[in-house]
Parts: C-alpha cells; structure tokens; sequence
C-alpha cells in the first residue's frame, strides 16, 4: 500500500474535522516548507483564502492521525469548482491548457466526493481537437535534406531577445523570410522598415484577435 492511500484512509476517516469553513478539498500530498516540497507526508488542505484571522473553531488542526495537516490557498478556477459547479464546467471546458490544475487520485471535496469525477466530466464538453490534416509536400520545389555545418544563434527573451533580433534584421543584406503568428511590437516594426526598405521580405502572418498594442 502507497502512502497516499494510507494518508487516503485518515482523511475518509477523519473527513469531519477537515470540515472547516473555506475549505474547498483535501488530499494525500507532501509537506511544503519555505516554499519548498519536502519528502514528508502530508494532508493537503486548498482552501478559499489563507489567513491567520481565525477564530478557534475555525481552525484546521495541525495534525491528523500523525499526518501534517499543509494548508494551500486555491486558485480562481479551484473556488470556483466549490462555489458554482455549473459555471466552473464551461469555464473549465475553454481554459488555456496553463490554467487547468493537475487532477489528484486522491483529491476529495468535503462531502467525499472524488475531485477526478468533476475533471473527467470537464474532459467530455472540451471541444474536439483539430482535424488532422495530410500533409503533402510541393511538387515544384525540391525539399532535399541538408548535411552541412551551420551556426545557430540560440538566446533567452526577454533578456536577450530584442538585442539579438534587432542585430539579426540589421544585417539583412538582400532578402528576409519570416513565418510568426502576430506582429504587435511598434519598436519591431520601426527596425524592420528602416533596415528593410528597398530589400525583399516575405512575411506569412496569423490573423489573431487585435489587442491594444496592434
């Protein structure tokens, strides 16, 4: 047996002491200290907001069946899931991949309930990943593999991204191509048609949503 079905076992058995107000879901984890995950065992309580403003019988204990009781602030979409289900589902369902929260085995709300449940049904209203399309290479331009010694230019933004772009479209000497999603950057634009002007460039640009810096 794993510790986090041991851990499983006291929160179902002491489920009603975690039973407190704002708190949203329990779960078998490890301690967290000073920012940092330790490789002790743990009862990992979310809840809406932490803070130590908190009358007595309000108070989460400490420990729990020799466990560490480790108290987490939510995120937005975790209150949410506690406080409107039916919203949270559509939400949910459109969020950037960044914003979905890790699904836990053991992860419960405070009627018992599996949290795995709510993210499986989230899974079934996403809407179908895009059609794959066959790709089919160009039949007038040759696309035969190169085998040679090259130079890369590798760097990190945006530390060093605009000082490294803007060296590279400055030494542009007859012609540029550029594939990118959008061009929002003023400062990019200005290089791009003072260094550029009376050379060739072939640009292929997404037509994302305009935001205010277009």
């Amino acid at each position: 047996m794993n510790f986090a079905s041991i851990v499983d076992q006291v929160i179902v058995q002491h489920l009603s002491e975690l039973r407190k107000p704002g708190v949203l879901t329990v779960r078998p984890g490890y301690q967290a200290a000073g920012g940092w995950l330790t490789r002790k065992p743990a009862i990992v309580v979310t809840v809406d907001h932490k803070t130590d403003d908190l009358p007595p019988d309000e108070r989460l204990p400490e420990t729990i069946g020799g466990f560490p009781v480790d108290v987490r602030e939510g995120s937005p979409l975790q209150r949410m899931r506690s406080s409107n289900p039916a919203l949270y589902m559509s939400v949910a369902a459109a969020a950037r991949p960044e914003f979905e929260r890790p699904v836990f085995p053991y992860e419960r709300d405070l009627s018992g309930q599996a949290v795995a449940l709510a993210a499986a049904a989230v899974a079934t209203l996403r809407t179908p990943a895009k059609p794959q399309v066959a790709y089919a290479p160009p039949v007038d331009s040759p696309l035969d593999p190169i085998d040679e010694q090259v130079t890369i230019i590798c760097h990190a933004s945006p530390d060093a991204g605009w000082p490294t772009l803007k060296d590279f479209l400055t030494r542009t000497t007859a012609s540029l191509t550029v594939g990118m999603y959008d061009f929002t950057s003023a400062h990019v634009l200005d290089v791009v048609k003072s260094t550029l002007r009376g050379k060739k460039l072939d640009l292929v640009l997404d037509h994302p949503p305009p935001n205010k810096t277009k």
